[in-house]
C-alpha cells in the first residue's frame, strides 16, 4: 500500500491540529472549518453565475469558454478545500497512485458510500487526474439558492424519479425515467464528462445492512437501475466502469469528524472494470430487453467489489493499528521536549 497517511510530520503541527486534540476545543475548530468551507462554496458558486452571463452572448465560442472556466472553478473549489484539510487539520488521504490521468474520454464512476466525507475524498482522488464528475441530482434540488442553479449551469443531470407506486397509480409515467435521463445526459454528448454514482443509494450502516439482509459483507444491495438508464441513454459512450473503493480505518467517519480534525486518514483504491463485449453492441438495451443480462453481470461485479473492499478494510485496520502506536510514541517524545 502507498501509505500517504504518514505520521512523520506530527512533531510540526498547526495550531488547529493542536486544538483538535482537545475534546472541547475541537468543536470550535469544526465551526471554523464549516465557515471556511461555506465561504469557499459561495466564492466559486458566485463566480460560476457571473460566467453563466456569457451564455447570453450570440457567439459560438461562449459555450465552450464557459464550460472550460466552470471546470476550473470546480477544480479550484476542490483544491482550496484540500489545502484546508491537509495543512490546517492534518488530514491525509491515502490516494491511489495507479489511477491514470485521462481528460480526453468520458468515464462512468462508481463508489461505495459510507459518509458525506466520501465526496471530498473522491474529489481529492480525481482532481488533476480525471475530469471532476457530475452526479445525478433530484430535480427539486435545483431550487436551492445558488447551489441548485450552479449545479445546473455546471451540467449536473437533474432528474425526477418515479416510484413503482406512482407508476401503478399513473401508468402514463412508465418510461418517464428513461426519457428524463436521456434529456439530462444530452450535454455529455457535446463535452467529455465523468458521471459519478453511489449505487447503494444511501450511506452504509450496520443497521441498514441488517435490515436489507444484504448478501455482501461490506456493501448494501446495489440500485443499478440508474446505471442501466445511463447506458441506455448514452449508447457506446462508455466501455468500462472506474470502480472506487473507499475505506476508513476508524469507526467514526462523519463529516463533522472531518471538520473537527478527528478523521485524519482514509483510503481510495481504483479498479477499471471493462464491460462485456455484448454490452458494447448497438442492439444491447440494458434498460429494456437485456435488463436481466445487465443485472446478472452487475451483481457479479458487485460481489467482486465487496471482496476487494473487505481486503482493503482489513489492510487499513492493520495500518491504523501500527500508526496509533507510532503517533503515541511521537506524542510522548514531544511531551518530554
Amino acid at each position: 500500500m502507498n501509505n500517504a497517511c504518514e505520521i512523520s510530520g506530527w512533531g510540526n503541527v498547526s495550531v488547529l491540529q493542536s486544538l483538535c486534540r482537545s475534546p472541547l476545543l475541537c468543536h470550535l475548530v469544526g465551526v471554523l472549518s464549516f465557515t471556511v468551507i461555506a465561504l469557499n462554496v459561495m466564492l466559486w458558486v458566485s463566480l460560476i453565475h457571473i460566467l453563466a452571463l456569457l451564455l447570453l452572448l450570440p457567439f459560438s465560442w461562449a459555450n465552450q469558454f464557459v464550460e472550460t472556466q466552470v471546470n476550473r472553478c470546480f477544480s479550484a473549489w476542490v483544491s482550496t478545500n484540500e489545502w484546508w484539510f491537509r495543512h490546517m487539520l492534518g488530514v491525509c488521504w491515502d490516494l491511489d497512485p495507479q489511477l491514470q490521468s485521462d481528460f480526453q474520454q468520458s468515464h462512468l464512476l462508481i463508489a461505495n458510500h459510507r459518509s458525506w466525507v466520501d465526496v471530498f475524498l473522491l474529489l481529492a482522488q480525481l482532481n488533476g487526474r480525471l475530469r471532476l464528475p457530475r452526479v445525478f441530482m433530484k430535480s427539486s434540488l435545483r431550487w436551492l439558492p445558488l447551489i441548485g442553479s450552479a449545479t445546473y449551469i455546471m451540467g449536473f443531470p437533474q432528474v425526477k424519479r418515479y416510484s413503482k407506486e406512482q407508476i401503478a397509480n399513473k401508468p402514463h409515467l412508465a418510461g418517464k425515467d428513461l426519457h428524463t435521463t436521456r434529456k439530462a445526459c444530452e450535454r455529455f454528448k457535446r463535452y467529455p464528462n465523468n458521471l459519478l454514482s453511489f449505487v447503494e443509494g444511501t450511506r452504509f450502516t450496520a443497521k441498514k445492512h441488517q435490515h436489507q439482509q444484504s448478501p455482501y459483507q461490506t456493501l448494501l444491495k446495489p440500485r443499478s437501475g440508474g446505471i442501466a438508464y445511463v447506458l441506455e441513454a448514452l449508447p457506446g459512450h462508455f466501455d468500462h466502469l472506474v470502480d472506487f473503493n473507499l475505506s476508513y480505518p476508524q469507526e467514526n467517519c462523519s463529516f463533522w469528524d472531518l471538520l473537527t480534525g478527528q478523521l485524519t486518514c482514509a483510503t481510495v483504491r481504483a479498479t477499471k472494470v471493462p464491460f462485456p463485449a455484448t454490452f458494447l453492441q448497438s442492439d444491447f438495451h440494458p434498460a429494456g430487453k437485456d435488463k436481466a443480462a445487465f443485472f446478472t453481470w452487475f451483481n457479479q461485479y458487485w460481489t467482486e467489489k465487496d471482496q476487494r473492499l473487505l481486503a482493503q478494510q482489513q489492510e487499513a485496520c492493520l495500518l491504523e493499528s501500527s500508526q496509533n502506536g507510532a503517533i503515541n510514541e511521537c506524542h510522548d517524545q514531544n511531551a518530554e521536549k
